[in-house]
């Protein structure tokens, strides 16, 4: 729903300027809570994985000495025709899926003279969807997600 509005590789022209001392406390309380916020993402994104395991979908790994945030849980198809079908079905679902990454290889060409010599990084922001991950999902939004998906893999088999 927001892939036509949200732009996240067009943005720049930040500036460096002093901050607000309000903006500078609410930072400073959030900044309190932030470690456990991320691993509780990571629970989702451990939990998501070995619940769609058998999928065909193709999941998230992290490197061995890598350890991700898990700000987003991306999902790979084997195409962007599946792709496309797995994220309306979840629209139709009530679960938020964005393929914000479809307008990248454009938007590198035209503001970073991208000359399209990456097939493989072009393959998969065609293909990669993202699904909620979010700190604050209670788990029966993860069973619902899970659910979901799963039925969507069963349509797309």
């Amino acid at each position: 729903r927001l892939d036509k509005k949200l732009n996240l590789t067009a943005k720049s022209g930040f500036g460096t300027l002093k901050m607000a001392s309000c903006d500078l406390a609410v930072i400073s309380s959030r900044l309190g809570n932030f470690a456990s916020q991320i691993e509780k993402q990571r629970e989702n994104a451990k939990f998501l994985s070995n619940r769609l395991k058998g999928t065909s979908f193709l999941l998230p790994d992290d490197k061995s000495g890598c350890k991700s945030n898990h700000y987003q849980y991306p999902i790979r198809f084997p195409n962007q025709a599946m792709r496309d079908r797995c994220s309306r079905f979840l629209n139709k679902n009530n679960i938020d899926a964005a393929s914000y990454l479809d307008e990248i290889v454009d938007t590198a060409k035209f503001y970073f003279g991208y000359p399209g010599d990456c097939p493989n990084a072009e393959a998969a922001s065609k293909t990669t969807l993202t699904i909620p991950n979010y700190y604050t999902l209670a788990p029966n939004d993860l069973d619902n997600i899970v659910n979901v998906l799963s039925d969507a893999s069963k349509l797309l088999d």
